[in-house]
C-alpha cells in the first residue's frame, strides 16, 4: 500500500526543513508524533496538517528565491 497523502506531506515538510526533529521543533510537537505520521501509524489533526502544508509552501517559496 502506498503512503497516505498525510504521510507524504509530513515527509516532504521534514525533507524541506532539514529533518524530522527540525519539523517537530518548528511545529512545537514531539518527534514521536512526526515519526508516527510518516509511518502512517496515525494522522495529524487538520490544524496540524494545515501547519505542515504551510511549512511546505514557505520552504518551497524560499528555495525559489
Amino acid at each position: 500500500m502506498s503512503p497516505s497523502v498525510h504521510s507524504r506531506a509530513v515527509r516532504k515538510a521534514a525533507e524541506l526543513i532539514g529533518g524530522r526533529q527540525a519539523l517537530a521543533d518548528r511545529l512545537d510537537l514531539a518527534r514521536p508524533d512526526i515519526d508516527a505520521w510518516i509511518a502512517d501509524e496515525r494522522r495529524p489533526a487538520l490544524a496540524e496538517l494545515l501547519r505542515i502544508v504551510e511549512v511546505i509552501l514557505d520552504e518551497s517559496e524560499a528555495h525559489l528565491d
